[in-house]
């Protein structure tokens, strides 16, 4: 190494060095700390594509002008860790679906798995072949206790104690 070059320790020696393992820590930590918000746009995304895919299933159903108990279970299942369909009503002449749908984050795994979930609560009205969807408060989806081993109102002919 010769000495008493023009450039000196800031390009050539460990300056320089230490100043790369800087940037490259600091750029590290900087895409640590945004990590979580990616990971709960992707789950808000996920959750719009599910929201977008239950409503063109309820679509597909209603084009014969009724939905059957059974195409409303097929198409609301369970949407895991979210409950799925969580309540019907039948009043007025037409047909709302409650149901509580989840959108998942990529998982991350370092010593636990993890992963980013947001839900949501939507009313799906169906009215003939036209079905409208709403957001609904996330308290209106929660499950009614279980009675008898079953659960009311999850696709019955009795209103909802969900409706508003």
């Amino acid at each position: 190494m010769r000495r008493g070059t023009r450039d000196g320790c800031l390009f050539n020696g460990c300056l320089g060095l230490a100043m790369t393992l800087v940037l490259l820590l600091t750029g590290i930590l900087v895409w640590q700390w945004t990590q979580p918000a990616r990971d709960r746009a992707a789950a808000e995304q996920d959750l719009a594509r599910r929201l977008h895919d239950r409503t063109a299933a309820l679509r597909a159903a209603a084009r014969d002008g009724a939905v059957s108990d059974q195409e409303l279970v097929e198409v609301f299942g369970r949407d895991k860790p979210a409950p799925g369909l969580v309540g019907l009503d039948r009043r007025s002449g037409g047909l709302t679906a409650y149901a509580q749908l989840a959108g998942l984050g990529p998982p991350r795994t370092f010593i636990f798995v993890t992963e980013e979930t947001v839900t949501g609560c939507y009313a799906f009205r169906i009215d003939g072949r036209d079905v409208t969807v709403d957001e609904r408060p996330t308290a209106q989806c929660a499950l009614p206790p279980r009675q008898g081993g079953s659960l009311p109102g999850r696709v019955s002919d009795s209103p909802s104690p969900h409706a508003s």
